[in-house]
């Protein structure tokens, strides 16, 4: 499904000569204000296109999942490209324009995408088209326009008195030939106002960046402390998941693997029989359950609480880093104390490979573990010997480096 997603998405939402551009309102004129490069403005009463001229920053909502469909088509000045919004967020879209130095009067936009595909479809009726938008000041609206879906040019958005910075929140599009296609699409995007005195002109591009939602703080575990993984887990999805709902309030619901919630708790608990050693677990928190990103740790349960074992990782579904257990036991290695715990994981998703090992000890209601050691890799393998409260690693498989032989000290950090 998600190779037919993609696939679609790279014809989705391109004729290279740009459509007409109108007069700003009220001016019956599209001259432009005289600017040097490198200069401030001379001062003037006539408009100027603000986004190549003074810094500028753009943040779209969201964007279609295909690398060859950039964020920056938006403002690129070449009609046959255009932003796509992530599929199935039509109305509910938006782009935030900010222009520092400048005041922004007026707001130019194409409908959808007026570019053509490689045997000469039009993308512009197969698409999405953008019929109205409203325009925000913060959280409030300021401005609600009516746009014609069968004008390929730009049309004009006026705004009731100049800001610096708005939203343009797409309010509701008209579908396309092509059902399966349901991005927003905008092939270009400009912003006409003043400068303010002594605003430098130049000929940079605006900066474009997709919004992502401020994460939760990290979650904080002290190493050899007691923690409890279903309070961190409300702790840190509460923000994911209002964000969450918030920004998925017009979803359609047909690409749920695109675009799912936020998810944390244990997984792949692992049963010991010897106490104080009661399981272990990974423990992983997904911003977004279908594409991640994700932190994961791997935790102990004990009859004392619950502990977490070695150093937290990155993890996917769709990161090449992962931590998943492989195995986990009790081994009497330190005499006279309670069992030791020898857990082995992966770190790769889809491989087998690396394998590390990690060995905690538990004492005076507290869990303190080695540092890593890897046990297996492409080609090779060793596996542990225990005697004497020490540790030999030995090859069972291929030829392993040198590092991953013989006597290895047992530190318990």
């Amino acid at each position: 499904m998600r190779t037919v997603v993609a696939l679609l998405a790279l014809a989705a939402c391109g004729d290279k000569k740009a459509p007409p551009v109108p007069a700003l309102a009220g001016s019956g004129r599209s001259a432009l204000a005289v600017v040097r490069d490198g200069g401030p403005a001379d001062a003037s009463t006539q408009p100027v296109e603000l986004l190549h001229t003074y810094t500028s920053r753009i943040v779209v909502s969201s964007h279609v999942m295909n690398r060859s469909i950039k964020p920056e088509h938006l403002v690129d000045k070449d009609f046959s490209t255009a932003w796509n919004s992530k599929t199935g967020e039509l109305a509910g879209a938006w782009i935030d324009v900010s222009v520092a130095s400048a005041q922004i009067h007026e707001l130019r936009l194409t409908v959808g995408h007026t570019g053509k595909g490689p045997k000469g479809e039009d993308y512009f009726t197969m698409n999405p088209r953008i019929t109205k938008v409203a325009i925000l000041d913060g959280a409030t609206e300021v401005a609600s326009t009516t746009l014609d879906p069968e004008k390929r040019e730009l049309q004009r958005i006026s705004l009731p008195h100049p800001f610096k910075q708005v939203r343009i929140r797409i309010d509701a599009v008209v579908m396309g030939t092509k059902k399966s296609w349901k991005e927003a699409c905008i092939s270009e995007l400009e912003a006409w106002g003043l400068p303010d005195a002594g605003a430098v002109a130049g000929h940079a591009l605006p900066i474009v960046s997709v919004y992502e939602p401020e994460p939760p703080p990290p979650p904080q575990f002290e190493a050899g402390k007691p923690v409890d993984p279903q309070a961190i887990c409300d702790a840190q999805t509460r923000q994911l998941q209002a964000d969450f709902d918030r920004r998925n309030t017009h979803r359609t619901g047909n690409y749920a693997d695109e675009d799912a919630p936020p998810s944390c708790g244990l997984e792949e608990p692992i049963t010991l029989g010897a106490l104080p050693w009661k399981s272990v677990a990974r423990w992983r928190l997904m911003i977004n359950e279908a594409h991640g990103p994700g932190t994961c740790d791997l935790i102990a349960s004990t009859t004392a609480g619950d502990f977490v074992l070695g150093e937290e990782r990155g993890c996917g579904p769709w990161d090449t880093e992962d931590l998943a257990l492989a195995s986990a036991r009790t081994e009497d290695i330190i005499p006279g104390d309670a069992p030791e715990l020898v857990v082995t994981y992966r770190t790769l998703r889809f491989h087998d490979v690396p394998l590390e090992m990690l060995i905690c000890r538990y004492a005076k209601d507290s869990v303190s573990c080695t540092r890593p050691f890897q046990i297996a890799d492409e080609g090779w393998a060793v596996a542990p010997r225990f005697a004497k409260g020490g540790m030999t690693l030995e090859p069972t498989a291929g030829i392993p480096p040198a590092t991953a032989l013989g006597p290895q000290a047992l530190d318990f950090n």
